[in-house]
């Protein structure tokens, strides 16, 4: 699939799982002019800018107050969520029967996650054909440090292949760091 093929499915927003894992692996880079805000309350947007020049993507970053609950997520030309981690949030997958192929990262577990329900636990959204980020599966082997929300952001960065230069702003205040 050419660059062009990508560009003419995220418009469509109808994208094969192999376009969203050749989307979700296109190098992006992001330079915010302004700190990395992951304190209690943040809700940050960050551009990126891809290396094929023709997909436009944007890092959202949204945490909780009170208690450490966080999302990251990965979109495509504005609206497509590619790939949404969630932080103690509560989800159920759709109890369909739809498989995904030998290639897909998670065709090992997929069957098994067909209907489940995950109660406040980590898992991690993925684009599907036909049901968009409304697919989670668990982050153990991931993104084994959930605890640690700026060590998940580097993560989370890494897993979307995401590189810049980047300010994360000090964390002050914040009950998750007083525990």
């Amino acid at each position: 699939m050419s660059g062009d093929d990508i560009q003419e499915d995220t418009n469509s927003s109808i994208l094969t799982n192999e376009a969203v894992w050749r989307l979700i692996k296109l190098q992006k880079w992001f330079n915010p002019t302004e700190p990395v805000v992951l304190a209690e309350g943040a809700v940050t947007n960050f551009e990126l800018q891809s290396s094929d020049r023709q997909n436009s993507f944007t890092l959202d970053i949204r945490r909780g107050r009170i208690e450490l609950k966080y999302t990251m997520q990965m979109r495509a030309n504005t609206t497509i969520r590619l790939v949404r981690l969630d932080f103690k949030g509560s989800h159920t997958n759709p109890d369909v029967d739809y498989h995904v192929g030998s290639e897909d990262p998670f065709y090992a577990i997929h069957d098994l996650c067909i209907g489940r329900t995950f109660n406040d636990e980590p898992h991690i959204h993925i684009y599907r054909n036909g049901f968009d980020d409304r697919w989670a599966y668990p982050v153990e082997g991931i993104f084994n440090r959930s605890q640690d929300i700026e060590s998940t952001f580097k993560d989370f960065l890494d897993y979307c292949n995401i590189d810049g230069k980047y300010v994360i702003q000090e964390v002050l205040n914040d009950s998750f760091r007083r525990n």
